[in-house]
C-alpha cells in the first residue's frame, strides 16, 4: 500500500510542505497477520513562535494489492498540527469559560 502526504483544508489552517512540515512517501509492505505500521512526519518548528498556529494537512493511502484488500472511501486521513500557544489560548479560554459558569452559578434570583 502506497501513502503520501498531500495539501488539505484552505487559508491559515492548511499546514504548508516544507515550511511546516518535511513531506513523505513511500510503501507499507505487511507480512502475514500484521495489522498495523507507523509512519513518521517530521513537523518543523518556527521560530517566530507568534508566527504558528493550528494547521491541517493529509496522509492519503492508495494502491493496495492484491486487490482483495480495500482502502475505505475515506482513503485520506487528516493530520492537524496543534502549536503550544494554540494549547495555551485554548486552556485559557477553557480557564475563562469555567470560571464565568463558577460566576453564574452563585447568582441568586431573589429570596
Amino acid at each position: 500500500m502506497n501513502y503520501k502526504t498531500v495539501p488539505i483544508g484552505s487559508g491559515d489552517q492548511r499546514a504548508r510542505p516544507q515550511i511546516d512540515y518535511v513531506p513523505v512517501e513511500g510503501v507499507l509492505q505487511f507480512k502475514h497477520n500484521e495489522s498495523s505500521k507507523s509512519i513518521v512526519i517530521k513537523i518543523i518548528e518556527h521560530a517566530d513562535k507568534e508566527e504558528e498556529r493550528n494547521e491541517i494537512f493529509g496522509l492519503k493511502l492508495f494502491g493496495a494489492e492484491p486487490a482483495e484488500v480495500k482502502i475505505s472511501k475515506k482513503d485520506t486521513l487528516v493530520i492537524q498540527i496543534i502549536t503550544d500557544e494554540a494549547k495555551k489560548k485554548q486552556a485559557e479560554a477553557l480557564n475563562q469559560l469555567l470560571e464565568r459558569i463558577n460566576r453564574e452559578e452563585r447568582i441568586t434570583w431573589g429570596e
